[in-house]
């Protein structure tokens, strides 16, 4: 026989969780409404009596007369049940504590107190009378945020299609089994590390006190001796008391009837965290003494929540102290495009925040990044970093930079260091490689550009639904679309005149006149060195892999140095055309804009010049037609990596302000990492 106390029912030889154990709690909800280890020991021994012919003692019955005969029937086996509880030898119901691994022996001296005082229950209900209170419970599913995101994916397309047809109107009633992608490993490490990272970042935000680790009305876990732990696995844990010197002190816990110990690392991490939040210094650390006090805090007989780190047979384990904050997270783990593990939480149940939307920041900056490189854009060319303000379709937006950084970095510089001036710069200028040719298809790809037979109303109606208005914009569209197109064609190896384009006539002015004021700083530079003196600090140098300098007449940033403390005489200086005024803008690109510009400006006085808007040459030159199409091809681009939810297309979109779901990041990222899509 076994041994009975409290819903408990063991074996002879306690080896941990059995089957049986799961089909006795479903008897324990069916026939008293309570979870196992709620039960009194006459109702576990009832279950202990009924496990050979449960219909047999099912008191639940319509016929009041059967109902009646049942509870007697049961009332008696019960009986018999008790009587053989009461007549037993303790020591045979404790069974053989040799057979069992030395870290657990201290368990079994709660194990046998505990039958003994089933025994003492078994003999008081025989002695005095008892009733079988039954009430019949009612079964559900804890909630579930995996379980209820499948139901959700369920009752959506194809599926419900597919259950329809094969008649089948409610999959939870109709016996199915749904087969998903997690991986239960995965899923199990999954919601350590994150359940794990949270109690150090909550206890850090929360600014909690060791008394947050206590669990209030708590019960004590179960006795359960010869139960294996598994790693990861969180659970409540009764404390010991403190162990070892002062300054090396560690904190012994029992799981229920199986030891545990919160070495030295993981009472620091705690520690570290409660330090860090009554400071409010995400770098402070714990003094030793801080660490003593925290395991001296916890007082004995005081329930704690763990996880357990390490355990081996033969090993006291090591677990570590866990606790439930109100700050929150969601872990997704994708191989393949197929869902491994979701985590919806601290405690995974509830709201589903792994596939709720979210603004994922600078997320975004990467899908930026990989649209540049498939558009021709290199990890070398610079971007303009500093202050400044963007305009689309009316509005205007002028975005910060959140840290200290120069005011021009290579693309890979902003990819790097999260750079958002310069990432907005990379998408509003993502087609500037581009011809206009290029340009064209990549507007076709994205569903921009005008369809055959589409009208010229249609075409601007459907733009403007886009977000486009041709205003002042569109009108010097032409000017400097015939601009661009004459100084290619007279100067096609001067690079940069597509950029001073694309910028259109607004900034031209400025960058007209800093080339007189830079050409005569080179000219000052070629003075200095003739005399072995320093060149001027108003310009910046970069040597190249082949040797040669490239100067610019700016701030600089990464990569560059001062003119003024390069070592005189070290390279040859450059001729004035091939001086920058701006990333990639040479004096000998804005003199061939210049010259473009003075043609098409006669031209337009002659009337020879388009003044249609919607001309391709003109509207490929006009910059929010550029900005419209770059953001539709980053939409596009995301929803190519499984970004299902509709993308805005707005200037903020490479820091973030569009919600997605985890999931869709997470695809998103292996997407870019990869270069793969999956479809199902």
């Amino acid at each position: 026989p076994g041994g009975v106390r409290g819903g408990q029912i063991q074996r002879q030889k306690p080896g941990g969780r059995f089957p049986e154990q799961a089909r006795l709690g479903i008897a324990a909800r069916h026939f008293f409404n309570k979870p196992l280890d709620a039960l009194t020991t006459v109702e576990a021994a009832f279950l202990a009596g009924m496990v050979k012919a449960p219909a047999s003692y099912d008191p639940f019955s319509a016929d009041p007369a059967k109902a009646e005969a049942v509870r007697k029937r049961a009332h008696d086996r019960t009986t018999y049940v008790l009587r053989r509880l009461a007549e037993a030898p303790v020591a045979r119901l404790v069974g053989d504590v040799r057979e069992v691994p030395t870290p657990a022996s201290a368990a079994w001296s709660q194990w046998e107190a505990a039958i003994r005082a089933a025994v003492a229950d078994a003999q008081k209900a025989l002695a005095e009378g008892f009733t079988l209170e039954f009430s019949k419970g009612t079964f559900r599913y804890d909630s579930s945020a995996v379980l209820d995101e499948v139901r959700r994916r369920l009752a959506e397309r194809p599926f419900v299609d597919i259950l329809r047809a094969a008649g089948v109107e409610d999959p939870a009633k109709a016996g199915l089994k749904v087969i998903t992608t997690l991986d239960a490993d995965v899923q199990r490490a999954a919601v350590y590390g994150m359940w794990h990272h949270l109690t150090e970042l909550g206890t850090m935000i929360e600014a909690r006190k060791a008394s947050d680790f206590v669990l209030v009305d708590a019960r004590p876990p179960r006795v359960d001796p010869g139960e294996v732990l598994v790693p990861t696995e969180f659970r409540t844990a009764r404390v010991v008391g403190t162990e070892g010197a002062k300054g090396k002190i560690t904190l012994a816990l029992d799981l229920g009837g199986v030891a545990c110990t919160v070495d030295r690392a993981g009472l620091t991490r705690v520690a570290n965290a409660i330090e860090r939040g009554r400071t409010k210094n995400g770098g402070a650390s714990a003094s030793a003494s801080g660490v003593d006090r925290l395991a001296s805090d916890l007082a004995k007989d005081a329930i704690v929540y763990v996880s357990v780190r390490e355990a081996s047979e033969g090993k006291v384990a090591r677990c570590d102290l866990e606790l439930r904050p109100e700050v929150q997270g969601a872990a997704m783990v994708v191989q393949n495009g197929e869902i491994r593990a979701m985590v919806a939480g601290n405690d995974n149940k509830n709201f589903n925040r792994a596939t709720a939307l979210r603004q994922f920041g600078s997320t975004w900056k990467s899908l930026v990044l990989q649209a540049a490189l498939e558009l021709g854009w290199s990890p070398t060319d610079m971007l303009p970093n500093a202050p400044t303000t963007f305009s689309f379709g009316g509005t205007t937006w002028s975005p910060t930079k959140g840290h200290t950084s120069p005011d021009q970095v290579s693309v890979a510089w902003a990819g790097i260091q999260s750079e958002n001036i310069a990432s907005v710069e990379l998408m509003v200028h993502l087609l500037d490689k581009l011809s206009m040719d290029q340009i064209l298809t990549v507007a076709r790809r994205v569903g921009l550009d005008r369809e055959p037979n589409e009208s010229a109303g249609a075409y601007r109606r459907r733009l403007g639904e886009a977000g486009l208005v041709l205003g002042s914009g569109a009108v010097e569209a032409p000017l400097v679309a015939r601009a661009l197109a004459v100084a290619q064609t007279g100067y096609p190896n001067v690079q940069g005149v597509s950029t001073i384009a694309s910028s259109g006539l607004g900034a031209w002015p400025t960058l007209r006149d800093r080339r007189g004021t830079c050409v005569a700083a080179l000219a000052e530079a070629r003075a200095a060195w003739s005399a072995a003196a320093p060149g001027p600090t108003s310009l910046v140098v970069r040597t190249e892999a082949d040797g040669r300098l490239t100067v610019w007449c700016g701030e600089g940033g990464e990569g560059w140095t001062s003119l003024a403390t390069h070592p005189v005489g070290e390279g040859t200086l450059p001729e004035d055309g091939d001086l920058w005024l701006a990333p990639g803008v040479s004096v000998a690109a804005v003199d061939a804009f210049a010259e473009g510009l003075a043609r098409a400006e006669e031209e337009r006085a002659q009337g020879l010049l388009s003044t249609d808007p919607l001309d391709p040459v003109n509207l490929t030159s006009f910059r929010d037609f550029r900005t419209l199409v770059s953001m539709r091809y980053l939409r596009k681009l995301a929803a190519r990596y499984g970004v299902q939810t509709p993308v805005k297309e707005v200037l903020s979109l490479p820091l973030g302000a569009v919600e997605i779901t985890l999931e869709e990041a997470v695809k998103m990222y292996e997407g870019i990492l990869t270069g793969m899509v999956w479809s199902y």
